[in-house]
């Protein structure tokens, strides 16, 4: 990864959330045959990333923000927020005069009690609003057909509109 685009995406990452701009610290340490060495470190929303040693002072820095936008990017794909579940609109499990197959849960293969709300997506799976949180902790698709729930810019997610 480029250096420039590096920082850049740092930068934007940062004024996306509008939080204080990424700042860069560097080491000057002395290598073998007493040659310089720098290490370089980038602060991210409080979070301090260090990037590999490397003989130019660019070349630090360029690590310190290609390690940090690396491990964001892995946070923001594998996690979902805590609370995506609880601000889903539900839907209630009912079941009228005629016979209705018995819903059960997609991730613990339980039965959905008849009168439970459950969170609703778009690809009309059931789930436990509790697994379907756990779940959602590692991952942003539907268990079952993999439809993507969670949009990975914004952490957003993917309802049934009305």
């Amino acid at each position: 990864m480029d250096f420039n685009l590096a920082k850049n995406l740092a930068q934007e990452y940062c004024q996306k959330r509008s939080i204080r701009l990424p700042v860069y610290r560097t080491i000057l340490q002395t290598g073998p045959s007493h040659s310089p060495i720098f290490q370089a470190e980038v602060e991210i929303d409080g979070t301090i990333y260090v990037g590999e040693i490397a003989n130019k002072k660019r070349d630090a820095e360029k690590h310190a923000a290609v390690k940090a936008m690396i491990e964001i990017r892995q946070k923001k794909m594998n996690k979902a927020e805590e609370n995506v579940v609880s601000i889903m609109p539900n839907l209630s499990i009912k079941t009228g005069k005629e016979k209705v197959e018995a819903v059960a849960c997609s991730v613990c293969l339980c039965p959905i009690a008849c009168g439970s709300d459950v969170p609703l997506i778009e690809c009309l799976h059931n789930f436990h609003t509790e697994c379907l949180q756990k779940w959602l902790e590692t991952k942003e698709e539907c268990p079952l057909c993999r439809y993507k729930i969670m949009n990975a810019d914004d952490r957003s997610f993917k309802i049934l509109r009305n």
